[in-house]
């Protein structure tokens, strides 16, 4: 049977049905009851069950009994999250301290059996590693080679940890970078403990770009990448693979072997990681399990000790050297008695002694020579005797400076000059007896200077001579507050004003022979110098404050001159070196005697001096008075010798001193001045006499 809905617009159909007699009509269902009704028929069935799923998903048991459905599941994906972790630590955390707190014991009970063998092995490991500390530090602080570390330890300003791990080892990889291959961004980095840190993503850049210029700039293969660069005591491992570059900073020398190992790490993070290599996108987190397979790439390589030296070889040693120190040892008794018994003849007399180290300068022989007239005079010094002179010389062994030149720098002991000063006094100290003497002379310090005021029961007054500088006599720093003397030779006016005020002070300069520095034809031919090219002389020393540089680039800017230099020293290759690159063939360096000095001053064009400061300067006055127009850095010292010279210019001015050698040359040879008899040694002498009995007079014994 057809059913026919009826609403506002239908109409019935028409037919037989039309023509009955309808039933008596209810009251019409009200809109809203009908759309309720169609609604229910529509969308009841999903209504129902929303109202179910609503009821199951906010009842708390329900919730508690799926979540534990799921929650292994979830655990195993997402166990090396390192969110996870982060997010459950707070809750671990504060549950292990909630549950101690609380009873301590069930937790106790449950690591007891890891707990102790772990803290035995703990104290097994600890003590193996004391031991083996204990042995390396007794072996780094008493033996000699340790002994030596420390030195320069001290000498370079490093810590002493820093000196041995430098000279025992053999490499060590401080730092390990995994970059990306395609952006050149740092995905991890790790570092030695205690090693130098630096900025991980500036290296890593600086890395990549490295390996950029040198694949740019080569124009290598594509398969071609950098594999290895070094700088200084550091080198850097690289190792390419197709998304990520593994980079490892080792100092020391990397062996063949280590690299096979960045191979086999880069391969295992390739392995691990090789999706999140190829999806990279900037977010470095998932990489951090990457550690552990970079971690074992730090490693410390020291090298082998090797077979240590038994202690009967030790103790063999240790005999020879007891013999020979006992040998030596009668020597040096044998030779004081002897020298005692020499003194002994001299001690009914008065004197004066002048010691001096290496070779005895021609100023203090000189000067020993003229003040022989005074009393009995004994001369200590380094050179060689020389029979039918007026005086006593007592040959006093002395190691040459130059066997110094390398040797560390320490207090009192700055310069080679100061080592060979410090031989000279250990032996002069057997020869020197004080109650022989009345006054000593000397120009040394520091060791000189205090054997010679060494206490005794009779100590002679002590005359210093500034003839190497004037610091021991004002300067209260480090050694120099030890100096003392009973009267001071000033050589210049300059250190007379300075100390006149602080010690019995002279104005006394040095002397020069004019009856053998005095104009002449000079010696080319002999000393084997060019006969038709302009010469400039410079007599110095070859240290670096004498700038010698200087000389040689002002010589090089004067086309066909020559440049000849009369010593030695510590800069002596430097300077060769120096002027083989700017003054090839027009360059010579010349090791002469005293005695063929005066020929070597006539046969130069010009004197030159560079050195911006000078005790006195013997070589001022010997040029001067051969003849020759002196160039010389302007001060009071030079102005007081030479006088107001246009050639006085400053040094360090490069265009003026060339200017002032291009007049020198110009002006040709000069007639000594009239004033230089001031410097004659007839004059000095005197001078040096008067002071000396002026001294001995304070002290009551003239």
């Amino acid at each position: 049977m057809a059913e026919t809905a009826v609403g506002r617009d239908t109409v019935p159909a028409p037919g037989p049905a039309s023509e009955e007699q309808p039933p008596e009509p209810g009251p019409a269902p009200s809109p809203e009851a009908e759309l309720a009704e169609i609604r229910s028929i529509l969308v009841g069935p999903e209504q129902r069950e929303l109202r179910a799923l609503q009821s199951h998903v906010l009842d708390p048991a329900v919730q508690t009994r799926e979540v534990s459905r799921v929650l292994p599941e979830a655990f195993a994906l997402r166990g090396h999250d390192p969110q996870l972790s982060r997010a459950l630590a707070p809750m671990v955390e504060e549950a292990i301290t909630s549950s101690v707190h609380r009873d301590p014991r069930p937790l106790a009970d449950a690591l007891f059996p890891v707990m102790g063998p772990a803290i035995r092995k703990a104290i097994e490991h600890m003590l193996a590693s004391m031991m083996d500390s204990f042995n390396r530090t007794v072996e780094q602080s008493l033996s000699w080679r340790a002994l030596t570390w420390r030195w320069t330890a001290w000498r370079t300003g490093r810590s002493f940890a820093e000196v041995v791990l430098l000279n025992t080892l053999r490499y060590r990889v401080e730092q390990v970078f995994l970059i990306h291959a395609e952006s050149g961004l740092l995905l991890q980095h790790l570092s030695m403990p205690g090693g130098t840190d630096q900025d991980a993503d500036q290296v890593s850049a600086m890395l990549t770009a490295i390996r950029d210029f040198v694949k740019d700039s080569f124009q290598v293969g594509a398969t071609d990448h950098l594999d290895a660069f070094r700088v200084g005591d550091l080198s850097v491992i690289v190792e390419q693979g197709p998304y990520a570059v593994l980079a490892g900073v080792v100092r020391g020398a990397a062996p063949p072997d280590l690299r096979p190992g960045f191979t086999r790490a880069l391969e295992s993070v390739h392995l691990m990681l090789g999706p999140e290599l190829k999806a990279y996108a900037g977010d470095g987190a998932p990489f951090e399990r990457a550690r552990p397979a970079l971690e074992p790439l730090l490693v410390t390589r020291l090298r082998d000790e090797g077979r240590r030296v038994s202690y009967w070889k030790w103790a063999t040693v240790a005999a020879l050297l007891v013999a020979a120190v006992g040998a030596w040892a009668f020597t040096i008794y044998r030779e004081r008695q002897r020298w005692q018994a020499y003194l002994d003849r001299l001690s009914s007399q008065p004197g004066i002694v002048i010691v001096s180290t290496a070779g005895t300068p021609v100023t203090v022989s000189t000067l020993v020579k003229r003040t022989g007239a005074v009393g009995s005079v004994t001369l200590l010094g380094g050179g060689r005797s020389r029979p039918g002179e007026p005086y006593e010389f007592v040959h006093t062994p002395v190691i040459d400076r130059r066997h110094f030149e390398r040797l560390p720098q320490v207090p009192a002991l700055r310069t080679e000059f100061a080592y060979e000063e410090l031989t000279y006094a250990t032996t002069a100290l057997g020869r020197f007896r004080p109650a022989h003497y009345d006054v000593t002379l000397t120009c040394g310090y520091p060791f000189t200077n205090w054997l010679l005021r060494r206490p005794a029961r009779h100590r002679p007054a002590h005359v210093f001579v500034t003839q190497n500088g004037d610091w021991p006599a004002w300067s209260d720093d480090r050694e120099f507050r030890w100096f003392s003397c009973d009267g001071l030779v000033c050589t210049n006016p300059v250190y007379y004003e300075r100390n006149r005020h602080r010690w019995r002070s002279v104005l006394v300069p040095n002397g020069v022979d004019l009856d053998r520095f005095s104009p002449g034809a000079g010696d080319r031919a002999a000393l084997e110098l060019p006969d038709d090219a302009p010469i400039v002389l410079m007599v110095s020393a070859f240290m670096a404050s004498k700038r010698i540089d200087a000389a040689v680039r002002a010589v090089a800017a004067l086309d066909g001159v020559h440049l000849v230099v009369a010593g030695d020293g510590v800069v002596r290759a430097e300077i060769e070196a120096l002027a083989g690159e700017l003054m090839p063939g027009r360059f010579r360096r010349v090791s002469l005697p005293f005695e063929t000095m005066p020929a070597l001053y006539r046969s130069a064009s010009v004197f030159l001096h560079t050195t911006l400061a000078e005790s006195f300067g013997n070589v001022y006055v010997e040029a001067l008075a051969s003849g020759l127009p002196v160039v010389a850095h302007d001060g009071p010292v030079t102005r007081w010798i030479l006088g107001d010279s246009d050639l006085l210019v400053d040094t360090e001015d490069h265009a003026a001193l060339v200017d002032a050698i291009r007049r020198a040359l110009r002006a040709g040879p000069c007639p000594s001045p009239a004033d230089i008899a001031r410097f004659s040694w007839s004059r000095v002498v005197d001078e040096y006499e008067q002071f000396l009995m002026d001294v001995l007079a304070d002290r009551g014994g003239a």
